[in-house]
Parts: structure tokens; C-alpha cells; sequence
């Protein structure tokens, strides 16, 4: 009785820690950097201000995946507000759910203790923290596919028990197709659970009625919505490449989990629990063989598609590996027999995994001067405000790409100057060359103006530097037109 209650209240205090840090490490500082170029991007697609004709244009303009997120943005700046920090705490919002939802997808699994292992796995990983602070939809993306696999898994124990089967196939379908219209990656899990279907039906032969259906009612709508999402002539990430030799030694791992030491920790576990369990994973076909599958064809499909067509594999864009990736590996962690072996592995891990955030930003924060990893616009524009020169032009790096990112920067720079009652005055390129006074450029150190030591547009204007300033991945020069 006395083991039995201690049992309840550390399995109470466990989770209650992981959620609490895993809010607070999502949550803390959440806007202290500026926007990132792409999150400036989600900021003017979804401008309450527009129609939504027009932010659906401006999506098609500047986004490579489906609307729906930043539909459900605009929405969100249409009841709190069209700032800077609301998009964020959108974001966050779905990474702190994730925890809620992974660790409940865990216990529908299997009733052990493993979902206390996943909880604090999910609540910190820096990979997840890092992308729950991002104004992208990779937070809201990961969310859905856990919905989705919940409501599978709950349709395969209603199939058994008879109970809510309708409900719970209604509910996968919809959040795999809601999936679907957050990021055509998302295909994959629908993939996984054809594989997983067929290998099941090999081996027992078993035909799984509301299985057929599922199957049925997404193709038809894949098959009614795809051609649609094609013609739309979506952006293509010019910039990936083809993993090479160096990402099959680690598979992303080392991305996923803050550290070289630590993925390699978490590869080598993981696929040493699934040889040791293959005849319980594998050959016996559950609901954890699906989960395998999931993981095998996140890497196998975007791999097959940049050796056919185009790169197009990159760590967030399959960020729902780390779904399964944690879930199995907690769950062949608990099917340890020996406990000592079993204990020492989850210490090992939670010991590794705690100790690392201290060499993370967002734990060093709490004791130190937190680094700005992303372009100071704050700065840049309070250093303007405060100057006897208020106007300003913006010198990104995408002058020669696309006409959008002007008008997302410069939307995005207007509304920072509201928020925080800078009066400052904005000038277009064709404005700047009918200037003969002092001037300052902005210059973010993007991709294709890393240095920014030269201003792109001195082949149109005559200038002469009178300040220059530094910041992390900005640089501003106050210069005199002549």
C-alpha cells in the first residue's frame, strides 16, 4: 500500500516537473529575438488587415506548404492583435499541447510507466523547444500528427472493444487530413499505415473493415485535393541539398537531441532495442511495428524524392519523426526485463539529457546574458529612432528574388515601429535615389549577403559611410547621399 501510494505521487510530481519546465523553456524570453526572415514571411501572409483572397496571394507568393497555418494565423491576429509576439505564442501554444498529447498517445499504448520517460523526453528536447519559439508552422504541424495517431491507435483498440469506432475513424481522418493541409510531408504516416496494413494483413490474414474505409476516404481526398495543391506552383527551397555521407551517421539525431554525444546515444539505443525486441515488434506486426514503419519511411520517402526529383529533406521538415522516435524508444526501454538494466538506461538518459541543457541557450539564459542568434531589428531601429536621422532603407539580400520580400520586411518593420513608438520613416529603392541626405541601411545578413560590408545598391546610389554599426547577423550604416 505504501509503495503503491509513493508510486502515485512520484509519477504525479514526474509529470508536473516535465510540464512545468516544458512550458517555461517554451515560454521564457519567447520574443527576445527579432522575427527570422521566415517568420517574417508567416507575419505579412497573415495580416488581419488584408482580404482573405489577398493573404491566400501572398501565400502562394512566398510559402512552399499548404495555407492552413497561416489561415489560422490571421485568424489569431484578428481576435489578439496584429503584433510582432502574438504568432509566437500561437506557436508555442501547440508545442506545450504536444506534450500534453504525446504523453497521453503513450499511456494509450501501453499502461506502464514509459509515457513518464516520453514526458520529459518531449518537454526537453531543444529541438521541439526551438521550434515551439518559432512563428513557422512546425509546432502546429507536430501537434496534428500526434492528434492523428492518437485517434488511429484509439481505432484500432474501438475495432476490438466495439466502442466509438465511428467516432474515433472520424477523428483520425480528420486530423491526418487537416495534416495533409499543413505539410504535404505529413503523407508519410498515411503511407506508413498502408505498409503497416498490408504487412498485418500477410500475416494474419485479417481484413480490418474500418481500415478499407480509411484508406478509401483519403485517397479520394488526396486524389480531389493534390492536383489542386500542384498547380498552385508553390516556392521550391532552392537552397537544400542531398544529405550526404555525414547525415547517415547520425540520421538527424544529433539535430534532434542538442548534441553529437547525445545523438549518437539515442540512435544506438534505439536501434539496438528494436534488434533485441524484433520478434515483439516486428514479426508479431502491432501497433509499435507502425510506429517503426513511420520512422523508417520519414527518412526512407524525402530521400527517394531528392534521388528522383529534388532535394527536399531537412530535419524540420520531418520533425513528426521524433513522435515515434521517443515513443518507441521509452516503450522498448520498459520492456526490459532486468530492472537494474532497464534503471540504469532511463538514468543514463534523463541524467544526459537534464545535464545538456546547461549548455543550451534556453537553459543558460535563467544565469547569463542570453545571445541574440537572429538579426537585432529592435535595436537597429531604436539606434535610428534615437539619431538625428530618421529614415531608413532596407538592404535584405532577396532585393533580386522576389518582389515579396520588400513588402514583408517592410511590413514587418512598420508594424515594429508601432509597437514600440519609433517614428521612423521607410524608403523604397526608387525613393532612396531621390534623397541627397543622410540615409540609413539596414542590412540583415541573409544567405545571399552574409558580410554586408558592401551595400548591394552602390551601383545606383553614391554614398559615403558616416556610421557603422554591428550587431549579430545585422549591420547598419548611416551614409551620406551624394
Amino acid at each position: 500500500m505504501i509503495n503503491n501510494f509513493n508510486s502515485k505521487y512520484f509519477i504525479i510530481f514526474a509529470i508536473c516537473f516535465s510540464l512545468l519546465f516544458g512550458v517555461i523553456l517554451r515560454l521564457y524570453n519567447l520574443n527576445y529575438d527579432s522575427l527570422w526572415f521566415d517568420e517574417i514571411v508567416s507575419f505579412w501572409v497573415s495580416d488581419p488587415f488584408i482580404s482573405l483572397s489577398e493573404s491566400h496571394e501572398r501565400h502562394l507568393a512566398a510559402e512552399g506548404v499548404p495555407f492552413l497555418f497561416n489561415y489560422l494565423l490571421k485568424l489569431t491576429h484578428e481576435v489578439f492583435g496584429y503584433k510582432s509576439y502574438v504568432g509566437r505564442y500561437f506557436a508555442a501554444t501547440f508545442g506545450i499541447l504536444s506534450i500534453i498529447s504525446i504523453t497521453y498517445l503513450s499511456r494509450l499504448l501501453k499502461e506502464n510507466n514509459s509515457f513518464i520517460l516520453v514526458a520529459f523526453l518531449i518537454s526537453f528536447n531543444v529541438f521541439l523547444i526551438k521550434y515551439s519559439q518559432e512563428l513557422r508552422v512546425y509546432s502546429f504541424l507536430f501537434f496534428i500528427c500526434s492528434l492523428s495517431i492518437i485517434f488511429l491507435i484509439k481505432a484500432f483498440k474501438s475495432y476490438d472493444s466495439g466502442e466509438n469506432l465511428f467516432s474515433n475513424t472520424f477523428l483520425y481522418i480528420l486530423f491526418q487530413s487537416l495534416a495533409f493541409l499543413t505539410n504535404p510531408f505529413a503523407l508519410i504516416f498515411f503511407f506508413s499505415l498502408i505498409a503497416y496494413y498490408f504487412f498485418y494483413y500477410l500475416k494474419y490474414k485479417k481484413n480490418l473493415v474500418f481500415l478499407n474505409y480509411i484508406i478509401l476516404v483519403l485517397l479520394i481526398f488526396l486524389f480531389i485535393y493534390f492536383p489542386i495543391y500542384l498547380r498552385e506552383d508553390q516556392p521550391f527551397p532552392y537552397w537544400i541539398e542531398q544529405p550526404g555521407l555525414k547525415f547517415f551517421t547520425n540520421f538527424y539525431f544529433s539535430t534532434f537531441f542538442g548534441s553529437r554525444l547525445l545523438g549518437l546515444i539515442h540512435l544506438i539505443l534505439l536501434l539496438s532495442l528494436i534488434f533485441n525486441f524484433r520478434n515483439t515488434v516486428i514479426k508479431n506486426i502491432n501497433l509499435i511495428t507502425l510506429l517503426i514503419i513511420f520512422i523508417f519511411l520519414s527518412y526512407f520517402t524525402p530521400l527517394l524524392y531528392g534521388w528522383l526529383n529534388k532535394p527536399v529533406m531537412h530535419s524540420r521538415y520531418i520533425i513528426f519523426v521524433l513522435i515515434p522516435i521517443i515513443i518507441v524508444l521509452s516503450y522498448l526501454i520498459y520492456e526490459i526485463k532486468n530492472k537494474y538494466i532497464k534503471n540504469s538506461i532511463i538514468l543514463t538518459i534523463v541524467f544526459l539529457t537534464f545535464g545538456n541543457q546547461f549548455a543550451e541557450t534556453n537553459f543558460k539564459q535563467f544565469y547569463e546574458v542570453r545571445p541574440k542568434y537572429k538579426p537585432d531589428y529592435y535595436n537597429s531601429l531604436k539606434i535610428i529612432h534615437d539619431s538625428e536621422h530618421k529614415k531608413y532603407f532596407i538592404n535584405h539580400g532577396f532585393q533580386d528574388r522576389k518582389k515579396f520580400w520588400s513588402d514583408a520586411f517592410n511590413n514587418y518593420f512598420s508594424v515594429l515601429s508601432k509597437e514600440n513608438n519609433f517614428i521612423l520613416t521607410q524608403l523604397n529603392l526608387d525613393e532612396l535615389k531621390k534623397e541627397n541626405d543622410y540615409i540609413w541601411i539596414i542590412c540583415p545578413k541573409d544567405l545571399q549577403n552574409k558580410k554586408c560590408e558592401k551595400i548591394r545598391t552602390k551601383k545606383l546610389i553614391n554614398f559615403k559611410v558616416s556610421k557603422n554599426i554591428n550587431f549579430n547577423n545585422v549591420n547598419i550604416k548611416l551614409i551620406k547621399l551624394k
